[in-house]
């Protein structure tokens, strides 16, 4: 048997039937080292399959090859046929061939994938697709999207950016709708979150305003600066600003300041608590309103006072709005609310 399998011939002296014939040799010769437990027998074994593979392929035999592979089942000590398979172009062949219960050789082959064709999305995308992994294509995907988002850190924001965002685009929702196939909800989120900045940062081109690749004291400054709550939410959402405490600043910049009530507005719409989020803007004004460094005008004091009674009367519940006029001292505010129809409802409960 050994003449049969390591012969050394040129293919055009080898006949189809005979290379056939040696593959199903060396097929059955692992099989009888293995239950043998001969390590030196596989091992000829392995080392006459690597020999035989230029052969096969030379003589287009790729089929024949797949064969062997398939049955000697060693699949992390056989990437050499993987490599000559892609090499060939010929991987379609093994992806024919019904092996989707080969669980190892799915693992194996991904691997191989990404550490010898790490650039090569479509190959993997296909076997991934193919192997129906598609939390392995996610990773990839989104590894791909990291990748070149990092690639745009010291890129100026015009209009050369628009292309490489747009594709950046891609490769994140594709990521987030791999990862839902396989139930993976928060990778999908983030994902999704992370295309949504992209997205994002393709509209503000023109303005010149970088919301990718930020640092946390920059994700803080755009929160504060824009106008936008949506927008502001989207930045904060993708770079995992979650506690409410985020944005006390913005509200106080946007709402006291500048006096947007339609930014609270959206706020109150996406965000819950706001009447915890307006206890801790009340707190930040009446601090900030006793420190003299700050530098504020009779003006401007006078219009941050206006915008903070304002908001006080978005708070639904009276006590709230009451107790938080009191600390800040509008007696006009406390008078008028104790005046109202609030009145007698706290003022019993001042009696109790």
């Amino acid at each position: 048997m050994s003449a049969a399998v390591a012969a050394s011939t040129t293919t055009s002296d080898v006949s189809q039937a005979s290379l056939a014939l040696e593959a199903d040799l060396i097929i059955h010769a692992h099989s009888c080292y293995s239950v043998a437990c001969d390590m030196e027998g596989i091992g000829n074994i392995l080392r006459t399959s690597r020999a035989r593979v230029p052969v096969l392929a030379a003589a287009g035999q790729f089929q024949q090859m797949i064969h062997l592979l398939t049955g000697v089942g060693r699949y992390r000590e056989m990437i050499f046929i993987f490599e000559s398979l892609v090499e060939h172009n010929k991987l379609d062949l093994l992806l024919r061939r019904d092996t989707n219960k080969e669980d190892e050789l799915k693992v194996v082959l991904l691997d191989f994938l990404r550490k010898n064709y790490p650039d090569d999305n479509d190959l993997f995308s296909k076997v991934a697709t193919h192997y129906t992994m598609w939390r392995e294509l996610a990773e990839v995907l989104e590894k791909q999207g990291e990748k070149e988002l990092k690639v745009l850190k010291t890129h100026p924001v015009d209009a050369t950016m628009s292309a490489p965002l747009e594709g950046i685009v891609r490769l994140y929702v594709g990521a987030s709708e791999n990862y839902l196939k396989k139930n993976c909800l928060r990778h999908a989120q983030q994902c999704m979150q992370k295309a949504r900045l992209a997205a994002l940062q393709r509209r503000l081109l023109t303005g010149g305003h970088r919301v990718i690749n930020l640092q946390p004291k920059e994700v803080r400054a755009f929160m504060e600066e824009n106008s936008n709550f949506s927008e502001s939410l989207l930045v904060s959402e993708a770079y995992r600003f979650r506690g409410l405490l985020e944005w006390v600043k913005p509200v106080f910049v946007q709402v006291i300041q500048r006096g947007k009530f339609r930014y609270l507005q959206d706020l109150s719409t996406a965000l819950p608590q706001t009447t915890s989020l307006i206890r801790e803007v009340a707190a930040k004004y009446r601090r900030d309103s006793q420190l003299t460094s700050l530098g504020w005008s009779a003006g401007q004091r006078q219009q941050y006072s206006s915008n903070m009674r304002e908001l006080l009367e978005h708070v639904s519940d009276p006590r709230v709005t009451y107790q938080l006029a009191k600390d800040l001292g509008f007696t006009d505010m406390v008078t008028s609310i104790l005046d109202g129809q609030a009145g007698q409802f706290l003022q019993d409960g001042f009696a109790l």
